[in-house]
């Protein structure tokens, strides 16, 4: 017997019998009748919360019984090894970087249209680089994409290759599964990518701490097995994404490594060959090591203004009014950074506005050590 899936997501009643009553439940049932042998279909609904984490493929507009109007299915192929971002701390909308948030837009409008785009975000650290790519992935809705994030550490900065041996372990599994399950796992979706599987397996195995079975290890020298590892990574990226649209988010570029960071140029300069949109985010201090082409972007993040800053004052605050003095304080000593604002407003909320902007403590540190200072014995825990 071969299963069918069908998924939908909304509120349910369940009884004390366990039985469960809902429109969600129904539409489910319906979606899994719809649902061909061996498949997965999806409701829109699904597809907004997990869009980037699965290869689909848009079945369109279904009338089904109990639904009140028609409703767009997706079948789900495979998994695409993204990962949910840990997500912004959302502490205050969105403010003052519509302009920015546009361009990111059209440069995505351009990459899903088959030229592909490279933008680099630069600021200073809490100015809102991570919030701005989040606030752009929240905009991608259902829409059919992949996204793949690769994130560095300042303390691996010198271990070549660290982000992408992270998203590997995530993405085929680390010690805990067998080493011919992941191998095996790498070489289907490289098949399913159309890409040379029996050559490419053995090269992008290591990347991902997968041990290569002994008679499929190349017999080339290390030098020439890196720039082979660099090569399939690039083919790999650019064949997925004429599967479907892909965002490539790299987080904190001036703690890469620098074979990451060649391979980050190669994918770089191969990108306007497919629909790939590449979103990088660095401190100011980084120096790309290549030239601007013109498909490159670069987004530098200015503080943001008085009137923005008195508003997420305003929003942090919620219900609770500060007086004019400790707005303007915060205005003053935030220097225009979003986490600076968020943090010292915070701080103000919970100790009462006694002492006025006298109490705002002048820098980020200080407003972070005074929040730890709240913890008593349990900041030890934290240093």
């Amino acid at each position: 017997m071969v299963a069918r899936i069908g998924l939908e997501s909304g509120p349910v009643i369940v009884d004390a019998a366990g039985e469960v009553f809902g429109e969600a439940p129904n539409i489910a049932a319906r979606v899994q009748a719809a649902a061909e042998p061996g498949t997965v279909l999806v409701t829109s609904t699904v597809q907004r919360q997990v869009a980037g984490l699965f290869i689909v493929e848009d079945r369109g507009a279904h009338e089904l019984k109990g639904a009140p109007a028609p409703l767009t299915l997706y079948r789900v192929l495979r998994v695409t090894g993204g990962r949910r971002r840990k997500g912004p701390r959302l502490l205050t909308p969105f403010v003052g970087r519509a302009e920015d948030l546009g361009v990111v837009d059209r440069r995505w409008q351009r990459a899903r249209a088959g030229e592909g785009q490279f933008v680099l975000i630069v600021g200073e650290p809490g100015i809102g680089k991570s919030r701005l790519v989040e606030e752009f992935r929240a905009r991608l809705g259902e829409t059919p994409h992949s996204w793949t994030e690769w994130s560095s550490s300042q303390l691996l900065r010198n271990t070549a290759l660290h982000p992408v041996l992270g998203w590997g372990r995530a993405r085929f599994g680390g010690p805990d599964v067998s080493p011919e399950r992941r191998f095996a796992e790498l070489e289907s979706v490289l098949t399913q990518a159309k890409l040379d599987t029996k050559e490419l397996a053995a090269l992008l195995a290591p990347l991902f701490d997968i041990p290569v079975p002994p008679e499929r290890l190349p017999s080339l020298s290390s030098e020439e097995v890196r720039r082979k590892q660099l090569a399939a990574m690039v083919e790999w990226a650019i064949a997925g994404a004429r599967i479907q649209p892909l965002v490539l988010v790299f987080e904190d570029l001036q703690w890469f490594d620098p074979t990451s960071i060649d391979l980050v140029h190669a994918l770089s300069d191969r990108g306007p060959q497919a629909p790939l949109l590449i979103l990088a985010t660095a401190r100011p201090d980084f120096r790309p090591p290549w030239s601007l082409r013109s498909y490159h972007t670069v987004i530098s993040l200015m503080p943001l203004d008085e009137a923005h800053v008195q508003r997420m004052v305003a929003e942090v605050a919620s219900r609770r009014v500060l007086s004019p003095e400790v707005i303007k304080g915060v205005s003053e000593r935030a220097g225009g950074v979003p986490l600076f604002v968020e943090e010292v407003t915070r701080l103000i909320l919970e100790r009462g506005e006694k002492g006025g902007a006298k109490a705002i403590p002048p820098t980020l540190r200080q407003s972070l050590a005074a929040r730890l200072d709240r913890l008593g014995s349990a900041r030890e825990v934290t240093e």
